[in-house]
């Protein structure tokens, strides 16, 4: 859920909170729940977006 990034907002305004997932409705509402989980498609495609931007650097 990006929460290392509140450690920078007090040095930057342009404090980018980011993930690469695309989560329907119900995925939302299960992030810091009980039983918190991400359906394999998604982690999937987190896992691909990562690949793929590492590859390019």
């Amino acid at each position: 859920a990006t929460t290392d990034s509140r450690h920078y907002a007090s040095l930057c305004q342009a404090v980018y909170r980011f993930g690469p997932l695309e989560l329907p409705p119900e995925e939302v509402s299960r992030i810091h729940g009980h039983d918190e989980r991400i359906s394999l498609e998604n982690f999937a495609k987190g896992i691909s977006f990562y690949e793929k931007l590492f590859e390019q650097l």
